[in-house]
């Protein structure tokens, strides 16, 4: 589901928090929301959501207004906060089968998304822990999963990764690429490496505003790749090098980056792949870094 932005304002008493903004966010991308503390980003995401109403504007998801369909659309999205509340004397597993029953998910789909959930958040070790004897990291990842929960189309995290060791970033960072072509993912952040490592599209905000040029910046200093994971182990550079309008390609564990590919390049390698007999299980493009492009293959 794409989002449209429609010339949004939020007042605040004595603040204005969003000011006359517009763009579009579009699905089958993680898109970064980029900003220091204070300049909208939050804002900007609890209008998202439905949490509170612009002033002006409007915003659409999908085909619908968040203005007068709001109740429809929580169901399709899922929504991360920076506060990231819980309910405290729950245990994990209790707390997700909870909210699996708020969104009407039915006892298997219950089970069956929560079995999916421990493995994917890292929630084996604190499953059958209360929420109060959670660390950061810990809350955090429940946090992730309670968002998670009903599969929705729209993911809107506010600052995901605060507390995260590196092994857990590195899983939930894994995580976020893996479902990021089937849904829109919106990664509020206030750390460039978090934009770099992570979003493929990327909205710098300024008190309220959208600051073109920071946009224009980044994207002169980073190129569009296209990652690629096969299920088979045994695919080499080699072939891959032969696949039509393929100029050059690398290995960063288990993908394959394919640099400056032309506009049908994700058809060519999807085709190639069904000639082969070979399994895609994962497809998306990347802002990287000029200087990746060193890389060698």
């Amino acid at each position: 589901m794409d989002i449209v932005i429609e010339n949004v304002c939020k007042f605040f008493p004595k603040k204005k928090a969003v000011d006359n903004l517009s763009c579009n966010i579009r699905q089958g991308y993680i898109t970064g929301l980029l900003g220091q503390n204070g300049a909208g980003k939050s804002t900007l995401m609890q209008m998202i959501v439905g949490k509170i109403k612009p002033t002006k504007g409007n915003i659409i998801i999908g085909k619908y207004s968040q203005r007068t369909h709001t109740k429809l659309l929580s169901k399709k999205i899922g929504y991360l906060s920076e506060e990231n509340p819980l309910y405290e004397g729950m245990y994990v597993r209790e707390f997700l089968n909870f909210m699996g029953k708020i969104y009407g998910l039915q006892k298997k789909e219950r089970q069956r998304r929560i079995d999916w959930l421990i493995d994917h958040c890292s929630l084996e070790e604190i499953i059958c822990q209360t929420i109060t004897t959670l660390s950061k990291g810990q809350r955090q990842r429940v946090g992730i999963a309670k968002a998670l929960i009903h599969d929705p189309s729209v993911l809107v995290l506010d600052e995901p990764t605060t507390g995260l060791d590196s092994q857990q970033l590195q899983k939930i960072r894994t995580l976020f690429k893996n479902i990021a072509p089937q849904k829109t993912i919106i990664f509020s952040t206030h750390i460039m490496e978090e934009v770099r490592m992570l979003c493929q599209r990327v909205i710098f905000l300024q008190q309220g505003k959208i600051q073109k040029a920071a946009q224009e910046n980044f994207l002169k200093d980073h190129t569009t790749v296209l990652y690629v994971r096969f299920a088979e182990g045994n695919v080499s550079a080699l072939q891959l090098s032969k696949i039509p309008g393929v100029q050059r390609v690398a290995r960063e564990e288990n993908d394959w980056i394919f640099f400056s590919h032309h506009p049908h390049m994700a058809s060519a390698i999807f085709h190639w792949a069904c000639a082969q007999k070979l399994t895609l299980t994962m497809m998306y493009e990347k802002n990287v870094p000029v200087s990746m492009q060193r890389i060698k293959p």
